[in-house]
């Protein structure tokens, strides 16, 4: 049994020996491939690389730019605030010197935003009234239309109930026709005959 068990023991270790050396080939050729693709794909990535790198750039100089002309448009800023300001304080003058309180101007303020709602609640009222009509109209030219159509195909019936009357009138007349000449024949067929 030993000899036997020595015997499986180094078939078994050639078998593991040869799994191993299979294993390793494997790892090589999905390794050679590997490189192959990442070789292949390098003028992609560098290129890649390249536009990202260039698109960063311009993204920078474009964030340089706009700070600067923030920069140089600040004493603007400043100055477009300050003239506000002085414009809010003559206002107040002009307002105290026309004998204006300031609880007058609150009044005449909130007078001002109530024309203003209702101005503007009228024109909502306008605008859905014309909105309503022009539905109305769209309706109304759909009904229309309906019954263009309805009128169309009562018209076409008619005619062809007509144009059926008319063939079985004359389908009639000639089934008549037939009749009396076979009648005809059927007289002188007796009249041959006596």
């Amino acid at each position: 049994m030993r000899s036997v068990q020595a015997d499986i023991r180094k078939e078994q270790l050639a078998l593991d020996g040869e799994q191993r050396v299979q294993h390793a080939r494997e790892r090589d050729e999905q390794a050679a491939l590997k490189r192959a693709q990442d070789e292949a794909s390098a003028p992609q990535r560098a290129a890649d690389d390249a536009r990202n790198a260039q698109a960063y750039e311009d993204k920078q100089r474009q964030h340089q730019l706009d700070q600067a002309q923030r920069a140089a448009e600040a004493p603007q800023r400043s100055a477009n605030a300050q003239a506000y300001q002085q414009k809010q304080q003559q206002h107040a003058l002009d307002q105290a010197q026309r004998g204006i309180s300031p609880s007058q101007a609150a009044a005449n303020s909130q007078a001002y935003d109530q024309k203003q709602g209702d101005f503007q609640r009228k024109l909502n009222e306008a605008r859905q009234q014309g909105a309503q009509k022009a539905q109305e109209r769209v309706e109304k030219q759909q009904t229309f239309e309906k019954k263009q159509a309805d009128a169309a195909q009562h018209k076409a019936d008619v005619e062809a109930r007509q144009k059926q009357a008319a063939e079985k009138a004359e389908q009639k007349r000639q089934d008549q026709l037939k009749e009396q000449q076979q009648l005809e024949e059927q007289q002188k067929q007796q009249q041959q005959q006596q």
